[in-house]
């Protein structure tokens, strides 16, 4: 399955799933919290690396005991009852989303989170936040108006053939994308990990310039942060 892009039908934003949240995980929510439990996912799939074309060997999505676990974050992130076998007539659904929500869930963000399987759903509303003067909560810059911290959702748009590209600005409410979490920040590079990358949970590098990421890249489009 392609990694990374949200689905296009059904996704609406869902409710908090609060009820998934042990009452001990709604405090202490925030950056730190929210890049462990991406480590975690991580080492439970086998601590996959990714470079874009290729992978290292790991657990995927199609593995008994690994499928049950994408299950767990389409239900527990947004309430769908799909799993890593889950088919449809344009195959298996995009669940890059839904492993955000899931995070998002498990580090307790209660309703302080735009839960969805779509990326583009939260995306918006961080950017929408920020420019409507909100200070706290999860707000979204322009990719390279911050350095990365751990704990961010770094967001792409992903071209389809025939479809004007995706820009900050002149973002539609609806369109393909992928964010990952950032755990690792050095002078040159970033480290994040993603859901429904090469069909696993992976970890991959990407190159910073002057500490901030690049745009001549082309699809990088959003940087989004939670500020409590």
């Amino acid at each position: 399955m392609l990694a990374g892009v949200g689905m296009m039908a059904g996704c609406a934003a869902a409710p908090a799933p609060t009820a998934f949240q042990a009452p001990f995980a709604r405090a202490g929510y925030g950056p730190e919290r929210i890049a462990r439990i991406a480590e975690r996912e991580w080492l439970a799939f086998g601590s996959v690396l990714a470079d874009g074309t290729t992978s290292s060997s790991g657990r995927r999505e199609t593995e008994d005991g690994w499928w049950q676990r994408v299950g767990d974050y389409w239900f527990q992130g947004v309430g769908a009852a799909h799993t890593g076998l889950h088919e449809t007539a344009d195959g298996r659904p995009f669940w890059s989303a839904a492993f955000i929500s899931y995070v998002m869930a498990a580090a307790g963000a209660g309703d302080r989170f735009v839960y969805s399987d779509a990326h583009a759903v939260y995306i918006n509303r961080a950017i929408a936040d920020r420019e409507a003067g909100r200070t706290t909560g999860w707000l979204g810059w322009p990719i390279d108006a911050l350095t990365p911290q751990r704990g961010d959702l770094v967001c792409q748009a992903r071209a389809e053939a025939g479809r004007v590209p995706v820009r900050y600005h002149t973002r539609p409410a609806r369109f393909p994308a992928h964010c990952d979490i950032v755990v690792a920040v050095e002078p040159d590079w970033i480290a994040v990990i993603g859901g429904n990358v090469a069909d696993t949970v992976a970890r991959r590098r990407y190159p910073l310039h002057q500490g901030r990421l690049p745009t001549e890249r082309g699809d990088w489009l959003a940087l989004l942060r939670f500020q409590g």
